[in-house]
């Protein structure tokens, strides 16, 4: 089946490339009204329907922009076998793409509005597509599921549609939306930014779900937008427009049942969207979008996508979060709306093909070596409201349903919760939930969380792999209130799943988390909560347990590895670790400094499960085990010379692999943080004369000297420095008996 897709994608080229030869401009001179001049030539109406595959559309209305393009009352129509179009909003004098890195404001100057305020939109409705189909020949079987919608169903349309049209690329424009209205008021109709469609095409035959390619939208790129921001002011969120999905890439879902039948058609995803930056970009600048005031700000069933290089509720300043929940008088508290800014939904049921290892679903940077520093996102909060406010059980998170079969996602290089001036905003979630890791359909999703530390990435690769995740949304608006509640504090984590079919939904050998090189900041316990002290299901631990029993021996030692503190010193770890199984044998161990916020904070909730403890999480990266740790369930090793350890109070995790140790992508499952022990640089003494030279390494930073005649009996010890020093302190005198040295911050 892999030989076959790769055949039909490379005739796809093929065509792409006949097509372009003859490649045309089709300019838009006038700006459309949305009620006199409807398909007049030189309108974008116009443009749309004239354009051939291959042709791009430009942009030369004369005046001074932006200007606002208005949805006619049937919207504009769609993109439909139209395949490679270009539609460039920059080719609009005035526009500019943005030019500063993912850490800086975005600069670009949007000319181009696709405005949709008017509630107009472009039905996206399966049935009214192609006449076509029903004379078909046997009929093509474009229906749904018993009971379903065959993808987009009546009532859901977009402000700029595709169809059946492959490698559409469509940059420098701003979409803004009806303000959510007929979604909150009328519930009749819902409208999104972009809407990606596909089907089965004219092809009667049963086979694999990727190759249904007369039906494809595949390979579509969206780069260089503002959506939900209107550019004559684009500082202010009161000018923002609110809407319940900006991408919506629906899938087309087929008549098979589970088990698998083959007389019934798969379900057909999206494949291939990029939002942002495209793989090897030579101007990736250019191609980061701005997305504000969605609830679910991309949404759909994927394959092969990838969403990088965006600010996602930050406004273009990247400073100025976007929080859906809260902003622009919304009704969502009252509605009980509450989503994931990222739905890339289940896929895989009838999915033959595997996956090839450079076409992950990707969110942030791809670790390529190329554009790795501009391929990550920055994200801004997503507001939480108590249960009793919502419309179902489930609480605001990032990404939602991730249930995805045999599929590999690198999500790397993402700034969440934190603006681009280090403003640390108070109101996020879960990262992703309800991510189902085996059930009766799925088993093998794979999700690599930072970096994978493969020998073949460089330096700076590595580090712009590593997440930072900020998340400090008070526990009580969403799981009920704590033991003891005090603002800011914290139990989100990487991963959730609040509702599995049973225990053993949450766990496969085939799947794993790796968690690795990220900051992390006010999480709860990661990746997996475990405590919950009965606001939780009571069988969280057991689902906990049954989790890591996919990858652990989970009878032959502690599921969350644990650092001895006596045998610890200065660079020197040693501890103890459950042995891995099922070919998950291959170990290292990182280790992190704690982060403080997430462990004094969390000893406020005094959960039963963790003792007097708070959560323990990794502030700070600061190096793994030189190789390979024997699988005996026991380490001991020294990290380099000059490894700065911060405050020394450490935590480690295990990765446990069936690939060789700091291998790319290798299938790698990463264990809960330990409890932290606190260790001090190595004091070094050398006599000079008839006293001492007391030094440890100084990227270790200034502490307190302190003596002792004993750490036996435990004496006192007292201040030999007056405050913390930099090394080196000389001139200890040597006395007579014993006497001991110890740094303290």
């Amino acid at each position: 089946m892999k030989k076959l897709t790769y055949q039909i994608l490379a005739a796809s080229v093929i065509l792409f490339c006949l097509v372009s030869a003859k490649a045309a401009t089709v300019t838009v001179t006038v700006a459309d009204d949305g009620v006199s001049n409807i398909g007049a030539n030189g309108t974008f109406y116009w443009a749309i329907t004239n354009c051939q595959p291959g042709d791009t559309i430009a942009f030369a209305i004369p005046g001074t922009g932006p200007f606002f393009l208005q949805e006619p009352p049937n919207g504009f129509p769609l993109i439909y076998n139209k395949h490679g179009i270009t539609i460039d909003g920059y080719s609009q004098s005035g526009a500019l793409a943005n030019t500063n890195p993912i850490t800086g404001s975005n600069s670009a100057s949007i000319m181009i509005v696709i405005d949709g305020r008017n509630n107009m939109y472009r039905s996206m409705d399966y049935s009214g597509f192609d006449g076509t189909l029903a004379k078909s020949d046997p009929p093509i079987n474009n229906q749904p599921w018993t009971g379903g919608t065959p993808g987009f169903a009546a009532g859901e349309g977009a402000l700029l549609g595709i169809y059946r049209s492959t490698n559409v690329t469509i940059k420098g424009l701003a979409f803004l939306g009806d303000n959510i209205y007929n979604y909150f008021v009328t519930g009749t109709a819902v409208q999104y930014g972009i809407g990606i469609a596909c089907d089965y095409g004219l092809d009667a035959t049963i086979h694999d779900a990727l190759t249904y390619d007369l039906g494809s939208s595949r390979n579509c790129h969206i780069a260089g937008c503002w959506f939900g921001v209107n550019p004559t002011n684009k500082t202010s969120k009161a000018d923002t427009t609110m809407i319940l999905s900006w991408i919506h890439f629906e899938d087309h879902k087929g008549d098979d049942k589970w088990p698998p039948d083959v007389s019934g058609r798969p379900r057909i995803p999206n494949v291939g969207l990029t939002i942002g930056v495209g793989r090897g970009a030579s101007n990736p600048r250019s191609e980061f979008n701005v997305f504000v005031a969605g609830a679910y700000d991309f949404e759909g069933l994927a394959i092969r996508t990838r969403i990088s290089g965006n600010f996602i509720d930050f406004m273009p300043d990247g400073v100025t979060p976007y929080d859906f929940s809260t902003e622009n008088g919304t009704t969502a508290y009252v509605f009980g709306l509450v989503g994931a800014r990222i739905g890339i939904n289940r896929y895989g049921e009838l999915y033959t093909e595997q996956v090839p290892q450079d076409q992950q679903i990707v969110v942030g940077t791809d670790g390529d070596g190329v554009n790795d520093a501009d391929e990550g996102n920055l994200l801004g909060p997503i507001g939480g409201m108590p249960k009793a406010n919502r419309a179902d059980a489930s609480g605001p998170c990032w990404f939602a349903d991730w249930r995805s079969g045999d599929q590999t996602y690198v999500i790397a290089g993402n700034r969440w919760g934190i603006g681009n001036d280090g403003t640390i905003w108070p109101n996020c979630a879960d990262f992703i939930q309800s991510a189902y890791l085996n059930d009766d359909r799925d088993g093998k999703t794979k999700y690599f969380f930072g970096s994978d530390f493969a020998s073949g990435r460089s330096p700076a690769t590595i580090a712009a792999q590593a997440n930072q995740f900020y998340m400090n949304l008070p526990i009580y608006t969403l799981y009920g209130n704590p033991v003891s509640t005090s603002a800011g504090t914290t139990i989100p984590s990487i991963i959730t799943s609040e509702n599995p079919k049973s225990v053993t939904d949450f766990g496969s050998s085939n799947a794993c988390v790796s968690l690795r090189g990220n900051v992390m900041a006010g999480l709860g316990l990661a990746p997996y909560n475990y405590a919950s002290n009965g606001v939780l299901p009571t069988l969280l631990l057991q689902r906990f347990t049954n989790c890591f029993s996919a990858w652990l021996c989970t009878n032959s030692g502690p599921i969350i590895p644990i650092l001895n503190a006596g045998l610890s010193s200065g660079l020197n770890l040693a501890g103890t670790y459950c042995p891995g199984t099922n070919g998950f044998t291959n170990v290292v161990i990182d280790v992190y400094e704690l982060d403080p916020y997430a462990w004094t904070n969390g000893q406020k909730f005094a959960f039963t499960e963790l003792g007097t403890n708070g959560f323990p999480g990794g502030k700070r990266y600061i190096g793994s085990s030189p190789a390979m740790v024997n699988n005996s369930g026991s380490f001991n090793f020294s990290l380099p010379s000059g490894t700065l350890l911060g405050s020394g109070v450490l935590t480690v995790t295990a990765n446990y692999s069936v690939a060789p140790a700091f291998s790319a992508l290798g299938r790698t499952a990463t264990s809960d943080f330990s409890m932290p022990i606190t260790v001090r640089p190595v004091i070094k003494a050398t006599r000079s004369g008839s006293t001492l030279n007391l030094t440890w390494d100084p990227v270790d930073g200034a502490y307190t000297v302190q003596t002792n005649a004993s750490v036996v009996s435990p004496g006192t010890w007292g201040n030999y420095t007056v405050g913390n020093v930099l090394p080196v302190v000389s001139g200890v005198p040597i006395g007579t008996g014993n006497l001991f040295f110890r740094l303290v911050k």
